[in-house]
């Protein structure tokens, strides 16, 4: 009976939050795509400087781009952390790993909050440099081997906590199988873009379209199946999915 509150307990906010990391994640694409729009006029947009240039000339809408970008981590985090809490009572070590390594996310939400505040006061000054960007453009692509080593390992811990909680979710009775697919599938997508960043150096943003679309499919599945239910009554539910 203990096991079955502590479901009770972790579902329904779980439910909560996976349609909060929705709502982020739309909100992340919409104001990037936006703050994109406004500079796609600019002379040298659709090169290796396309966020500086959002900074430098769509200052507030790259910003809050980025602030979502650092609330995504947070958000995916925060979802591993509460499912893992919410399968420790079936699955204890994984369920338990994965909410710990969920934490880890942090890394990912400093490497946004560099991004959003250092690439925008470069994006500030290369409108002042005038002419002499030069050691603007210089000093952005060392910012930004900062964030990717924040993100990567952010990925990198991320990807096993997706391996942790969605195995543990495969494993449990009362988990629909499709849920557990949906939890388990980012640790894949997660990987691939790390190992194609680390060692091909390369960034593939349809794998982003991939993962993120996954993110926003598991955070309304779970919604869907525990916004209201509680966890007996879930059980039964799950039997036949």
């Amino acid at each position: 009976m203990a096991a079955r509150g502590a479901h009770d307990l972790w579902l329904p906010f779980l439910a909560r939050w996976g349609v909060l990391l929705a709502v982020v994640i739309v909100g992340l694409f919409t104001t990037f795509f936006a703050a994109f729009g406004m500079v796609a006029s600019q002379p040298g947009i659709g090169g290796d400087h396309d966020e500086l240039l959002m900074a430098a000339y769509a200052p507030g809408m790259y910003r809050l781009a980025m602030l979502f970008d650092a609330l995504g981590w947070f958000g995916m985090g925060g979802l591993l952390v509460i499912a893992g809490l919410a399968l420790s009572g079936d699955s204890p070590v994984r369920g338990r790993l994965g909410a710990a390594l969920g934490v880890t996310a942090i890394a990912g939400v400093i490497g946004a909050f560099v991004r959003m505040i250092v690439v925008g006061d470069l994006g500030e000054q290369f409108v002042a440099a005038g002419a002499d960007q030069a050691a603007i453009l210089a000093t952005t692509r060392t910012v930004a081997g900062i964030i990717s080593a924040h993100f990567a390992a952010g990925q990198l811990t991320i990807g096993l906590a997706f391996l942790a909680v969605g195995s543990a979710a495969l494993a449990t009775s009362w988990v629909p199988r499709s849920i557990g697919w949906l939890l388990t599938l980012p640790a894949l997508t997660t990987f691939v873009l790390l190992a194609a960043t680390v060692v091909l150096d390369v960034f593939l943003f349809p794998i982003l379209l991939l993962h993120v679309a996954l993110l926003v499919a598991t955070g309304l599945m779970i919604a869907r199946q525990w916004w209201s239910a509680p966890a007996t009554s879930a059980r039964e539910g799950a039997t036949g999915a």
